[in-house]
């Protein structure tokens, strides 16, 4: 979402005091907002350019180091700050999940053959558990080097994913009896 980007590029700069494109993009590569935020490192740039030309930003200096292209360096501006305020207040009042396209196809499901749906399940199952091992990892590995916030966000992640896992399994459980058909309805008018 565009808005994210916009978010995650003013506080960026709230916290960098002074930063260029790659070293937002980096910090978004550090922090895996990826995995846990709807923010493409490729969508930062386009965000970036989109809050110098709103006067969110503003240029302070190009830079250029050995061989590699000058780059511009931007810090927030007051407007900037003001817009950063009202994003923050703005996501701490979303809530919701995003939809998941296999509930759609679990949905319309009742009747199919419970093999396939099965194989997909567990292969969801499967992903998920490897997700979660690979963030456990990481975790182990960074928790002491990062921010409390940092942390927590971290740590809701990895129970977002125990959730889908546990939920999976259950389903697992309930695989057989959705070889069913649901009766057909009819509409009088």
């Amino acid at each position: 979402m565009a808005g994210d980007a916009r978010l995650f590029v003013l506080a960026t700069l709230d916290r960098l005091g002074e930063a260029h494109g790659h070293e937002v993009t980096r910090e978004a590569a550090v922090d895996r907002t990826d995995t846990w935020a709807h923010v493409s490192q490729g969508a930062l740039y386009s965000a970036l350019r989109r809050c110098d030309a709103d006067g969110l930003v503003a240029a302070v200096r190009t830079e250029q180091v050995g061989a590699f292209p000058a780059r511009t360096v931007y810090a927030l501006t007051a407007a900037g700050r003001t817009a950063l305020a009202e994003a923050r207040t703005a996501a701490w009042a979303r809530t919701g999940l995003p939809p998941d396209p296999f509930d759609l196809a679990l949905s319309v499901s009742d009747g199919g053959d419970p093999v396939v749906l099965r194989a997909g399940i567990e292969a969801r199952l499967a992903a998920y558990t490897r997700a979660l091992a690979g963030l456990s990892g990481e975790f182990a590995q960074l928790q002491h080097r990062l921010e409390p916030t940092a942390r927590a966000v971290f740590e809701h992640v990895m129970l977002r994913h125990e959730t889908e896992i546990a939920w999976h399994r259950a389903l697992l459980e309930r695989v057989d009896g959705f070889a069913t058909l649901r009766p057909a309805t009819t509409d009088e008018v």
